[in-house]
């Protein structure tokens, strides 16, 4: 997964008439000790937040968007503040745009409103580095004042769904010194043109490795008398088109097993 967030610490934005703004003491998912973009809109549209990724993979599917609100009170300026409109843009790093998205005009609420703007796009073969924009477009003046929470570029894949097959769970109790076999599957929605798919275990909360030969979206599970106790976990990942990009792979909940002490 590839994430980019800018952000700063919550504060109470304040105006020479207080009324005029929300006063945003928490980022949007309420934390007080969270953070956010506060933006005073300059009086001619331009960008205010440029950034880089690099490492993406082509025929992959990204998200690119951002949580905002507009902090101009409905009730200022009886309600003809100039609203904040914003235009997303993902461009090679050489120049041409990829694809863009616009947010259309945020209106002012009463009350503090966060939304999430933003769109997907798929990463043209041979694209491995793009730009990052958001770009205001309305005037400054008597409002065109809004923050920013979550500013996000990630990956997206399909939807995993694990389960012990026949068994309808996705956790296993067994006691130790007990052999057994138990089919695990994951289903695999639609996301991905070119999938490969790899099953990878960790043992106790340890590091998940690669499960030498398991290269499909099944995998059976045997389970040897004499193993030891402790917490087995199984997960599938998935990749578009090969098996070593990191920020290209998305993986599924885990299967876990527990053999306990008899």
């Amino acid at each position: 997964m590839i994430v980019q967030m800018m952000a700063f610490k919550p504060f109470a934005i304040l105006l020479p008439v207080a009324s005029s703004w929300h006063s945003l003491t928490t980022d949007h998912t309420g934390d007080g000790n969270g953070y956010f973009m506060p933006v005073n809109a300059s009086i001619q549209p331009s960008a205010f937040y440029v950034d880089t990724v690099r490492g993406l993979y082509g025929g992959s599917t990204y998200e690119f968007a951002a949580r905002i609100i507009n902090v101009i009170l409905s009730s200022t300026y009886n309600n003809n503040a100039i609203q904040p409109n914003l235009t997303f843009t993902i461009s090679r790093t050489d120049g041409p745009i990829l694809q863009t998205y616009n947010s259309g005009n945020i209106p002012s609420t009463a009350s503090q409103q966060w939304n999430q703007y933003g769109f997907f796009f798929t990463a043209p073969p041979g694209v491995n580095d793009i730009f990052l924009r958001m770009v205001n477009n309305a005037p400054g003046g008597c409002g065109n004042d809004l923050a920013l929470d979550d500013i996000t570029f990630r990956d997206c894949g399909p939807q995993l769904t694990p389960v012990v097959t026949g068994f309808n769970t996705t956790t296993l109790n067994l006691c130790e010194n007990i052999a057994a076999n138990y089919p695990l599957s994951c289903t695999v929605s639609a996301g991905f043109i070119n999938p490969v798919f790899q099953c990878q275990i960790r043992f106790n909360n340890g590091v998940w490795t690669d499960v030498a030969g398991a290269n499909s979206s099944s995998y059976n599970l045997n389970i040897l008398a004499g193993a030891p106790t402790g917490g087995y976990e199984y997960r599938l990942a998935v990749e578009e088109g090969n098996f070593g990009t990191l920020q290209c792979r998305i993986s599924s909940s885990p299967i876990l097993h527990n053999i306990n002490v008899s």
